[in-house]
């Protein structure tokens, strides 16, 4: 055991638990060495109690003693019993007190303030605070993500914690737990002005591989204003016509217009 004192540090690696401080506790020892010699006694006791009991059972085999005397040391052999096994619980009693003796430190740090000195009293259920210890090892932070960015946060992604007290430091972060039903990629969205409003649903106008118009009906999401979720009908790779005309059809043969990557490239 070893007494510790303000800003040490301890290592509990590998399973290992070092003894902040270790109370004096002399009623107590004193208490339970008289428990234990009272075991001592009960259990000799018990021992003189198994002898006579078997020797009268021996003795009423040939009539040599009544059966009432043998009953009376059967009975005497169960209450020595009883007082054994009470002198024992006891002990177990005093030796768990006695083990609240020693405060240990279930995980490595630093202790950051003392709140009790060598030879101040401990009253036994006493919710007064002795220590206070600080893992400075590994700090868990709980990040509220807005509901836009739920589903593409996963578990392993890398990420920047700052603080304020620490101006212009970045501290490197890793996502270890997030909810069970995040997926690790965001819903696809699309811009409000590619809705069509027709009589068979909401739909938009694609263009397929023979430059030909095709009208797709989609299941909308979340509306976030000027781009809606879409959960069904269309994927990454489709060519979404922007700003469709009413009286657009399907079937219609379009031509795609020069992009400003196209133009850029020329």
């Amino acid at each position: 055991m070893e007494r510790r004192k303000e800003g040490d540090s301890f290592d509990c690696s590998g399973g290992l638990r070092i003894c902040l401080t270790a109370a004096d506790t002399p009623e107590l020892d004193q208490e339970l060495a008289r428990a234990r010699a009272g075991l001592a006694q009960a259990e000799a006791g018990l021992a003189l109690a198994k002898t006579t009991a078997a020797r009268w059972s021996e003795l009423l085999k040939t009539a040599s003693v009544s059966e009432q005397e043998t009953a009376e040391k059967q009975a005497d052999l169960a209450l020595k019993s009883a007082t054994v096994e009470a002198a024992r619980a006891n002990v177990r009693r005093l030796e768990e007190l006695k083990s609240f003796a020693s405060v240990t430190a279930p995980f490595a740090g630093t202790i950051i303030a003392r709140r009790t000195d060598v030879g101040q009293l401990i009253t036994a259920g006493s919710s007064r605070e002795l220590f206070r210890l600080a893992q400075t090892r590994t700090l868990r932070v709980y990040v509220r993500v807005p509901q836009t960015l739920s589903r593409a946060v996963e578990s392993g992604q890398r990420a920047e914690l700052t603080l304020t007290e620490f101006p212009g430091r970045k501290f490197e972060a890793k996502i270890v737990r997030s909810f069970t039903e995040t997926g690790p990629e965001a819903a696809l969205t699309l811009p409000s002005n590619t809705l069509l409003f027709r009589a068979e649903g909401m739909q938009v106008g694609l263009v397929n591989a023979d430059e030909q118009v095709e009208l797709r009906r989609v299941t909308l999401g979340r509306d976030f204003g000027q781009v809606v979720e879409v959960l069904e009908g269309v994927g990454p790779t489709d060519r979404v016509i922007l700003n469709p005309s009413d009286s657009l059809t399907a079937g219609a043969t379009v031509r795609i217009g020069a992009t400003p990557k196209t133009l850029a490239a020329k």
